[in-house]
């Protein structure tokens, strides 16, 4: 493909995504209890299955989504087509929905203060709601 130049560059962009509600679900649960003791299953048959009472029970689930703020989406869309052109291999981390163990391990993520941040290989970082320009230029400067 012309003008896409090849080298074995690489990226990672960090995201902050928004946890939003989504739905809810009803989920039915069942669970069987023993029968009370002046029951007349209570004498002789406790130890049978079919002796005990089932109770169904109802509860509800919150579904959750995650969402980029507008500004980071449009952000990222810019360097994705960018990466892509100038052959940079891209990681996205959203450290929303990051393992707060396996975050808290890495030095680079500690280090990112505001969103989204760009960083490349090199260690040089782009931050916060940049232009289409300032992101070709940040890449071109890591190809050499």
């Amino acid at each position: 493909m012309l003008g896409k130049i090849v080298t074995n560059k690489s990226a990672t962009i960090y995201v902050k995504s928004k946890k939003i509600v989504v739905g809810e679900t009803s989920v039915r649960e069942s669970h069987l209890v023993p029968p009370s003791r002046d029951s007349p299953a209570s004498r002789g048959f406790s130890r049978m299955r079919d002796a005990w009472d089932t109770i169904y029970e109802t509860r509800t689930e919150t579904q959750h989504g995650y969402v980029l703020p507008d500004e980071q989406r449009a952000v990222l869309e810019t360097v994705k087509r960018l990466c892509e052109k100038h052959g940079f291999e891209l990681k996205i981390i959203d450290v929303t929905r990051e393992n707060l163990v396996r975050r808290a391990l890495q030095e680079e993520v500690r280090k990112v203060k505001s969103f989204p941040t760009l960083m490349t290989d090199s260690g040089r970082r782009l931050e916060g709601n940049v232009s289409e320009e300032q992101i070709e230029l940040f890449l071109l400067r890591n190809l050499i």
